[in-house]
């Protein structure tokens, strides 16, 4: 079985342009995050699905540098640009994550795929219900289960964000859902805001090992150590 991690990236961001490429302790975002999903033990393939405006050309020279795969297509239909990844690579499922994620911890992504069995699972996600911190979201998509569905996905929002026609039509699907505990989707380690990247950038400095070593419970501890600090 194949399953390739796609980030969906682009430069636009509307709050913090260009933040997946914006360089933190000397390395671009967007290369945390890579870092980690490599550590992935199920994913056979990373791929980067980025828009064909001009804007994201920064983004494609970055993958051919890196030597990582990326797919252009349409800057606001990235269910368009999931599709595109589909046609090129024969994935049978896929984890779907964000480029404003660089802290993702990637046991999360195995512990997803765990639960993954084709024959009984459309669709494995940390999203519904949330118990997960945003910047640690998880989807794993059967391949065949989203070609179905590509084509009813008509709304700005289906496109724009992928996934939501599924859990408008749960009676449809066979959805699986990954559960913290503790209950933990309160917190916030993505990355949206200039502060948020200044508080994903002190936790960097203040690892002492490779940043993939620090699971989801050492994240909340070093987060909540610096949010205590700023309040100090």
């Amino acid at each position: 079985m194949r399953i390739g991690a796609i980030i969906q990236a682009r430069m636009t961001s509307s709050r913090l342009p260009g933040k997946v490429l914006q360089s933190i302790h000397g390395k671009p975002m967007l290369q945390y995050l890579l870092d980690r999903l490599a550590r992935a033990q199920g994913v056979s393939d990373i791929i980067v699905a980025t828009s064909n405006d001009r804007s994201d050309d920064p983004i494609e020279r970055f993958c051919s540098a890196a030597g990582v795969a990326c797919v252009r297509g349409p800057l606001l239909d990235v269910a368009a640009r999931f599709h595109e990844v589909l046609e090129t690579w024969p994935l049978d499922a896929f984890v779907r994550v964000s480029a404003d994620s660089p802290l993702l911890d990637q046991r999360i992504v195995d512990a997803a795929l765990r639960l993954y069995v084709p024959e009984h699972v459309d669709l494995i996600t940390n999203k519904v219900p949330k118990t997960y911190p945003s910047g640690q979201s998880v989807e794993v998509v059967k391949s065949d289960t989203f070609r179905a569905a590509y084509g009813r996905m008509v709304t700005p929002s289906d496109r724009e964000h992928v996934t939501p026609f599924f859990y408008q039509h749960q009676e449809e699907f066979r959805i699986h859902s990954l559960i913290s505990t503790p209950h933990l989707g309160m917190l916030h380690m993505s990355v949206d805001t200039a502060a948020d990247f200044q508080r994903v950038s002190a936790m960097l400095a203040a690892m002492d090992r490779p940043h993939w070593d620090y699971d989801l419970a050492n994240l909340v501890e070093l987060s909540a150590a610096i949010g205590a600090n700023e309040t100090a």
